[in-house]
């Protein structure tokens, strides 16, 4: 599928691309018939979503359903959507719960290049607009700042018993950079909203990928990442500039430089950014 004229991967794709690279996601299966529901296999309660490349915004149009308790509820979830969605595959994953709601995503920016964002998730992403940017590849020193420079860091400080470990946040953000060093010239836009982030983990719910309109079909795209990328309602928005943007997000936020590396490689890496084991 193209979203003005840009090329969209699949929910399932976009979270083996992000896991290529270490980060983690929920357990997930695909569901394109119903005897696939026996071997679902994974631990209740479970989400159900549309996956589909013609479908950027699930949430908008009922493609989300939440708190599946156990067979039964999953197969009527099933059969909703598939009368509503005929044709689409469907994602079931593990229920994920609990931590802190951090976005991160990457833009090539027509002035800046290949960037990195970071910022508070899920409804602060669009009530605080609370992010900060540098151009890829970044430095683990790069990442901490970032981290810093957000106007709620101190929720990453056990504020209220929030456990967070800064190690595996930094480790997130340094993979991110790592995808899109890999990635120039080839991805346009990437949002990952939101990430849970609670103790060592960080656990990315959501995520989009759209990749630049004058590359080939979806097919190679998906053959040369291993798989592909798509997801959650954050960041990822179509702008009479070319840019992404969230109510102006993105345009009216500063870039700053990251390390300034040798020049990059546009060949998919075959190494991850250890984020630690994947559960």
């Amino acid at each position: 599928m193209t979203a003005g004229k840009k090329k969209v991967l699949t929910e399932d794709e976009a979270k083996a691309l992000l896991r290529r690279y270490g980060i983690q996601t929920p357990l997930y299966k695909i569901v394109e018939r119903p005897e696939d529901l026996d071997s679902v296999g994974l631990e209740y309660p479970l989400v159900m979503k549309v996956c589909s490349p013609d479908i950027l915004h699930k949430t908008d149009v009922g493609g989300v359903m939440l708190g599946i308790k156990d067979a039964k509820e999953l197969a009527a979830a099933y059969k909703q959507m598939r009368d509503k969605f005929p044709g689409s595959k469907v994602l079931v994953e593990r229920m994920e719960t609990g931590g802190i709601e951090v976005i991160v995503g990457l833009l090539d920016d027509p002035t800046f290049g290949m960037s990195i964002m970071f910022g508070l998730g899920g409804i602060f992403a669009e009530a605080l607009r609370d992010v900060t940017f540098r151009v890829v590849p970044i430095t683990k020193k790069d990442a901490d700042q970032m981290i810093g420079e957000l106007k709620g860091s101190r929720v990453f400080k056990n504020f209220r018993g929030m456990q967070v470990d800064r190690g595996a946040l930094i480790s997130l953000l340094l993979s991110v950079s790592k995808l899109g060093e890999d990635y120039v010239g080839k991805i346009d836009q990437l949002d990952i909203n939101p990430v849970f982030v609670r103790g060592k983990e960080c656990i990315a719910i959501d995520a989009k990928v759209l990749f630049k309109p004058s590359l080939a079909g979806k097919e190679g795209l998906i053959q040369e990442t291993s798989s592909g990328t798509a997801g959650k309602e954050g960041l990822i928005q179509e702008t009479s500039s070319g840019t992404a943007g969230k109510e102006g997000l993105i345009q009216e936020t500063s870039f700053t430089k990251g390390r300034q590396g040798p020049p990059l490689d546009t060949t998919p890496s075959e190494e991850h950014v250890p984020m630690g084991a994947y559960k």
